[in-house]
Formats: structure tokens, C-alpha cells, sequence
């Protein structure tokens, strides 16, 4: 297995410094951070109906489990989508990537949670301080 991390875009640059995969889990990518993506998994992403429930955190969890997570396949999705593609690529870590900093709310937090009861896939944010 390889290492799965989430990050937040405006760090982006160290990540791959630091030998990351990029991957984009989120509906739209920031124009400054296109070139950096190596891959985008938009079946991770959240709708636009979806965001339209926050600042509503309860509710916008409930509907991403519903409407996302609970249609995708952990294991698929880990084996064919991140560590395939970071292998072909020749990392052997993944950060997975979308706006909010570390210590906001995120649907990341809940996507690393899920990949944890889905398929015991630890995945942890990767904090500021690690990219020093």
C-alpha cells in the first residue's frame, strides 16, 4: 500500500516537492494549481448542491455520505484511481487535495474517515509544520 495523505491546495507545490501525488478530490481546481494536479478522482468530489448546504456542517455531511461516499467503492477507488496512477508515476504516497486549510471544515476529513471504515486505510492530514 502506498501512503495517502489530504492536503489543502495552497500547498500544493511542497507536497509535490516532498514527493506527493496530487490528486484533486474536489468539484473545481483553483487555475493556479492546474498544472500540479497529476490526477483529478471527481467521484470524490462534492456537487454544487452539496456545497450550496454549507456553512450547514450536519447537513452537508449527511448529504455527501448519501450522495457520494455511499456510491463509491473504497477499494476501487484506492487501488485503480491512487495507488495505480501514483505508481505509474513513480511515488509510492498520495496527498488528496481541496480547499479548506487543515484545520477547517473539509470534506477530505470525512473522504479520509471513510477510506478508514471502508477499508482500514489510515489517511491523515499532512500539517504545515511536516513541510518545513
Amino acid at each position: 500500500m502506498i501512503e495517502v495523505r489530504t492536503g489543502y491546495y495552497r500547498q500544493i507545490r511542497k507536497y509535490r516537492e516532498k514527493g506527493y501525488h496530487a490528486i484533486a478530490i474536489s468539484l473545481m481546481v483553483p487555475r493556479w494549481a492546474v498544472a500540479d494536479i497529476d490526477r483529478r478522482i471527481f467521484s470524490l468530489a462534492p456537487t454544487q448542491s452539496i456545497l450550496d448546504t454549507l456553512p450547514d456542517e450536519a447537513l452537508y455531511t449527511k448529504r455527501f455520505r448519501e450522495e457520494v461516499l455511499s456510491k463509491a467503492d473504497a477499494r476501487r477507488l484506492y487501488a485503480e484511481e491512487i495507488e495505480h496512477y501514483a505508481r505509474m508515476a513513480g511515488r509510492d504516497k498520495a496527498v488528496l487535495l481541496c480547499y479548506e486549510s487543515a484545520e477547517k471544515f473539509c470534506h477530505r476529513h470525512l473522504v479520509a474517515q471513510w477510506f478508514k471504515d471502508q477499508i482500514g486505510l489510515e489517511v491523515t492530514e499532512i500539517r504545515k509544520e511536516e513541510m518545513q
